[in-house]
């Protein structure tokens, strides 16, 4: 019996996993859904168990199976008959589809080819199990901007501890990702951080944390903390009073910040002469505390700079968030090109809601989900962004 043509067992089990990685993400959709309807009502996350929200009939094990269930009970309440919205089936099989899209990207198929030869195959050098923490942290970090996107469309507000765990998923991925072997030359898929750079890192997360600790203790006021003293419920935030007293207020907090990264920038760089480049078992957290700094630094002076400017709220504070997990998981060139490709998202989205007001239905987005969906477009298609990099600046882009 002849055996099987190598591109067969190559794409075949490139195949597999991607099956696989759909399943999970289906899994971690069906989790986001809960996080979608439970967090901005206060409610849970883990109890009780999932049930139906008219008469309170608790679903079998076997109703609640990712996108398979939903096709089980037809869309409709076992008890009451109240129709499901298919909101949790799409969602389950986007949150699939993007998990198993990764995998192909990252192992198999003409996707992962086309990576590496845009210079961006480190997954697929690595192997899955010795790129198991980076895989994690870029997976969670995925799930995380779909739940923010879809709770920041339905209530314009974003929930600060779900960026914030993702930020620290990718730090604790990045950590065990320095200490794992690898056969080539880049330790992470992370841009690499030089010591004067992994010293600013450090600096600006150290600032970071006090300035965290300040406002959680009272010493120092948030920006904007009185907001609802002068902008009754319903009306726009933009309209606060006070915008550019409260906007030298964070100008103060960023100071906090950024004082002890220069610092830690030039102690780096003495260091650097010393010792030379970053140890391989640091660099990839010392980039992902960059990316972190950078990716949440840039919305922030927008926003105060913007806030200055015009005299109302430039930015949402969320989206800071949204940016620097972003960095946290990708690097920081991820979220400065998501950063400028946002408005053309905004732009393409916004002409499709003009063609569907035209048809009686109106629909407002914040930016927060442009900003993800900018994020995410160039994690799937770095290889085609970097190629269009280097089009338009030669010798510049090189990719990360």
């Amino acid at each position: 019996m002849e055996s099987l043509p190598d591109w067969v067992l190559v794409h075949g089990l490139a195949a597999l996993g991607a099956a696989f990685a759909f399943c999970m993400g289906a899994c971690a959709g069906s989790f986001i859904n809960v996080v979608v309807m439970r967090w901005p009502l206060g409610m849970s996350i883990v109890a009780p168990p999932s049930r139906c929200p008219v008469c309170g009939l608790r679903l079998a094990w076997w109703q609640n199976l990712p996108v398979v269930g939903w096709f089980i009970v037809r869309g409709r309440c076992a008890g009451c008959g109240v129709r499901i919205s298919p909101q949790y089936l799409l969602l389950e099989l986007i949150v699939g589809a993007l998990f198993a899209l990764l995998w192909w990207q990252s192992f198999g198929g003409t996707a992962a080819e086309r990576a590496r030869e845009a210079g961006l195959g480190w997954f697929a050098q690595q192997g899955f199990w010795r790129s198991l923490p980076m895989l994690v942290s870029w997976a969670w970090c995925i799930g995380s901007l779909v739940a923010i996107s879809m709770i920041d469309a339905r209530t314009f507000t974003i929930p600060l501890a779900i960026p914030v765990i993702s930020t620290v998923v990718a730090f604790a991925a990045a950590a065990v990702q320095g200490w794992m072997p690898h056969p080539g030359t880049m330790v992470s898929p992370l841009p690499a951080a030089s010591m004067w750079m992994a010293g600013a890192a450090i600096g600006g997360l150290v600032g970071t944390i006090k300035l965290a600790v300040l406002l959680r203790t009272g010493v120092l006021r948030p920006g904007f903390h009185d907001y609802d003293q002068f902008v009754p419920e319903g009306e726009l935030f933009a309209n606060y009073p006070h915008a550019r007293r409260e906007a030298v207020r964070e100008l103060g907090h960023a100071c906090i910040v950024l004082v002890p990264a220069v610092v830690g920038g030039f102690i780096g760089a003495f260091l650097g002469d010393s010792i030379g480049n970053t140890p391989p078992w640091f660099e990839p957290v010392a980039a992902s505390m960059l990316g972190y700094l950078v990716g949440g630094g840039i919305i922030w002076a927008i926003r105060i700079a913007g806030t200055l400017a015009f005299g109302r709220e430039a930015m949402g504070f969320g989206d800071v968030h949204i940016l620097g997990c972003a960095g946290a998981c990708f690097g920081w060139i991820v979220p400065l090109a998501g950063f400028f490709l946002a408005p053309f998202v905004a732009l393409v989205a916004m002409a499709m809601f003009a063609i569907a007001s035209r048809k009686g239905r109106r629909r407002e987005l914040p930016y927060g989900p442009y900003l993800a969906a900018a994020v995410l477009l160039l994690v799937y298609f770095r290889p085609w962004f970097v190629d269009l990099g280097r089009l338009a600046f030669p010798g510049i882009v090189e990719g990360p």
